[in-house]
């Protein structure tokens, strides 16, 4: 078999009504040199007919059925039989526009000190009618975990692209981070070089009624919030644990292990801020406003950690997150 330029990682579980969909926005991309890796996931629906269907039709479609393990498996599944020089990320629910892969190819080509490239998006409903396109972002900032809260460069997951060898080489996906496997690769990744974004909307991310609900918002937080934790080990040398979902997230265990009291203390602010925002974007302004005014209190209490810069910052940015949910802003 020829190697394909570009390999598609695609975990399917239960999405027998888009996969379709979303395979076709692949099959008609401009850039016709790729391998389509299709993950059934041990789904309980029609995921695997569509699946073998689409394979009958198309012999870059190549299927892998497994029990169910969830999204790190079915990624980790996908990479390892994938042939290509470039991996790309897609969500048996979206659509990539037909440009997408000339354009992400072309940008790492011209930038080889970038890692991975995503694009902009549109958000469609659960019809596939487009709601909302992401504006440009003029000033797209790299990961610096010397503020807080800390800033991680991210993009829109299933809309990357990046060297199949470099994602080989940092271990692939990653177990422990709950609803943040893409948050921990994004740390890792700002570990070796810069991401970039391509300023055009390339990607339809559908939005169901089910992914407004906040059952995960908690234990999404926490997730991202110990792929941080874990970055910081790293670059003071220290050992990541075996299994990160056991790192404590309290101020009074972390100090020791972090060696820094303010840093320790805010991680529990941090977390009650990462709710607060998530509540501002998926339940709405009132239950936000009375999270953001808790937290001010919270912080503001603590005045021996007014004296660290990092600290007072935390204070800012807080504030100006409080003005904005009071005036509607997202």
């Amino acid at each position: 078999m020829r190697t394909p330029l570009v390999s598609v990682l695609l975990p399917a579980y239960n999405c027998a009504a888009t996969l379709a969909d979303a395979a076709e926005s692949i099959l008609q991309q401009t850039l016709a040199d790729f391998e389509l890796i299709i993950v059934n996931d041990g789904s309980t629906d029609d995921t695997a007919a569509v699946l073998d269907d689409l394979a009958a039709r198309d012999p870059r479609v190549r299927p892998v059925h497994q029990r169910n393990g969830g999204i790190v498996n079915a990624l980790n599944a996908a990479l390892a039989v994938a042939r290509g020089e470039f991996v790309a990320r897609m969500d048996g629910d979206d659509r990539s526009h037909p440009e997408r892969f000339a354009v992400q190819v072309a940008h790492l080509r011209a930038h080889p000190e970038c890692v991975c490239v995503g694009t902009l998006f549109r958000l469609m409903n659960a019809q596939g009618d487009i709601t909302s396109v992401q504006n440009p972002i003029r000033n797209f900032r790299q990961t610096n975990l010397n503020l807080l809260p800390p800033h991680v460069a991210t993009l829109p997951h299933p809309s990357i692209l990046l060297r199949r060898s470099l994602l080989q080489q940092l271990g692939g996906y990653r177990q422990g981070f709950s609803h943040a496997e893409d948050y921990d690769l994004f740390l890792r990744l700002a570990e070796v070089g810069p991401l970039g974004i391509v300023q055009q909307p390339l990607l339809d991310y559908r939005i169901h009624a089910g992914s407004l609900s906040s059952s995960n918002l908690e234990r999404q937080v926490d997730s991202a919030l110990r792929a941080w934790l874990c970055a910081l080990l790293r670059r003071q040398g220290q050992p990541e644990p075996a299994d990160p979902a056991q790192l404590p997230l309290q101020a009074e265990a972390l100090q020791p292990l972090l060696g820094d009291a303010v840093l320790a203390q805010a991680v529990p602010l941090l977390r009650r801020y990462r709710v607060a925002e998530a509540l501002h974007m998926r339940v709405g302004q009132a239950q936000a406003l009375r999270a953001m005014l808790g937290l001010l209190c919270s912080w503001a209490a603590r005045v021996p950690a007014w004296r660290d810069r990092r600290y007072r910052h935390f204070g800012w940015v807080m504030l100006r997150q409080t003005v904005r949910v009071l005036v509607g802003r997202v």
